[in-house]
């Protein structure tokens, strides 16, 4: 059964813990989302995780007719939202324009439709751009019985999840900027007319922050609560980016950063990651109510590069089950999961080294040769990680902030052991990380001649080394 958007809504005001309900309702100007307290009423917004999460829940048993009622879902047009992202697209930022320069436009959506047409084999495959996926080669391999559309169904609810969202934000910061060029600067519209004092201003433009804190929705949505899972208040797992984060800190050991923490893979600390990106969306709130342009787009820059480490994360961790030494990996989920992490994660690459990207793209493509593990080839761990390392300082990345793949299995038991440790990184940050070796290594994988002159200078590696 379809419920309709109304209903949505309705449900999730359950779901808000009973503690907040002498204060605003989440969503509201005054409650807390992502760690940041909100200016405006962002509550539509931030109800959009409840429509995605109708979608997964009728997809998540895995089988064939779940996924033909997840169709169903995703073609209503009560929930034209899943299929319509971004929202806001009269100028294109940097991203957008950056994703439609190697995939084409209207690629998620393409995507996603090849990814849920069983009908014939010639829907199944989808080209965009410079990559694509063939669906048509799942054929349940890996699979329980009762699940044989686990791949599509996994290559569905990523993309979804977290790229159509990671430009749904991008565009709401965008926009934010366009407002404040158009004169939209509440902090100098609080006051108005001439006498001394002035009178305060009912109606400042609040539009560009609202923008903003839209931004800071999409990536939390309502099911993370205040602060997302941490010791104080251990929140449910989300659907959106704020979470992505969350489940693979723990896989690399990247969560937290106090002492006390030895563990990094505890499940109930907030990962590094987060840490920064809240800490960006509020100085970029910050510089949007001031009319800072120049430090909203650096900001932009950074929570962008903080976004792209679990997707890189994502990238190695089913490159690696498909590329290990032995047991290579050829089951649906994880072909299907890897190539979803390398949907979102090929542009930033793309930006940074073209033929670092074609690595990736050959490596990870669904119903590629690689994949299919046909014509003697099969997925090679270490020249997608080198693809992908090769490129930290054009991103603004460190081996840290990757971390080390933990999960692993020991053999006989539930306990997971390192599968690759991060490679070392230099005390000066102002210097290349690389050994002589790797730097050898990088001249074959990302090849200076290669690099993208039309958008290497828009990642947060050359960003940061310039103020606006």
């Amino acid at each position: 059964m379809i419920f309709s958007n109304a209903c949505l809504i309705v449900a999730s005001m359950a779901m808000i813990p009973t503690a907040f309900s002498q204060g605003p309702q989440q969503g509201e100007p005054g409650s807390t989302i992502g760690g940041v307290v909100l200016k405006t009423d962002v509550r539509d917004e931030l109800l959009k995780d409840l429509i995605f999460k109708k979608l997964t829940d009728e997809i998540k048993s895995e089988s064939c007719d779940a996924l033909d009622d997840g169709k169903a879902i995703y073609e209503d047009n009560a929930y034209s939202w899943l299929s319509s992202m971004p929202t806001y697209t009269t100028t294109k930022g940097t991203e957008l324009k950056l994703y439609e320069k190697y995939y084409g436009k209207e690629f998620l959506k393409k995507w996603v439709d090849a990814a849920f047409s069983r009908e014939s084999n010639s829907k199944s495959k989808v080209t965009i751009g410079q990559w694509g996926a063939d669906f048509s080669k799942f054929n349940g391999e890996g699979a329980d019985e009762g699940k044989k559309c686990v791949g599509r169904e996994e290559a569905i609810k990523k993309v979804i999840g977290y790229t159509s969202t990671y430009i749904e934000l991008n565009q709401y910061m965008q926009e934010a900027v366009e407002l404040v060029k158009d004169d939209c600067i509440w902090s100098e519209q609080l006051y108005t007319g001439t006498d001394v004092p002035k009178a305060v201003n009912q109606n400042p433009c609040k539009d560009a922050v609202n923008a903003w804190e839209k931004a800071i929705a999409i990536w939390s949505g309502s099911i993370e609560g205040r602060y997302g899972r941490n010791l104080s208040e251990p929140g449910e797992t989300g659907k959106f980016l704020q979470a992505l984060a969350e489940k693979r800190c723990v896989n690399y050991g990247t969560c937290g950063t106090a002492p006390q923490f030895k563990d990094r893979t505890k499940d109930d600390v907030t990962p590094r990651a987060n840490m920064g990106i809240t800490a960006s969306f509020e100085k970029g709130r910050a510089a949007i109510f001031y009319g800072q342009v120049g430090v909203a787009k650096r900001m932009i820059s950074q929570i962008n590069k903080d976004l792209t480490i679990s997707r890189i994360q994502g990238v190695m961790r089913y490159a690696y089950r498909m590329g290990r030494p032995e047991n290579k990996s050829k089951k649906d989920k994880e072909i299907a999961e890897g190539a979803a992490f390398a949907l979102g994660a090929l542009p930033q690459i793309y930006a940074c080294n073209k033929s670092s990207a074609a690595i990736i793209a050959q490596n990870m493509q669904i119903g590629g040769e690689y994949t299919t593990q046909t014509n003697g080839k099969f997925v090679n761990f270490a020249n997608v990680r080198a693809a992908l390392e090769c490129n930290y300082p054009c991103l603004g990345i460190r081996f840290s902030d990757i971390g080390s793949l933990n999960d692993c299995e020991e053999d006989g038991t539930d306990d997971k052991t390192l599968c690759f440790g991060a490679k070392k990184d230099k005390g000066n940050i102002c210097k290349s990380p690389f050994s002589k070796k790797f730097k050898k290594k990088c001249k074959t994988i990302a090849p200076s001649n290669n690099k993208n002159k039309l958008f290497v200078k828009t990642r947060f590696g050359s960003v940061s080394t310039k103020q606006f």
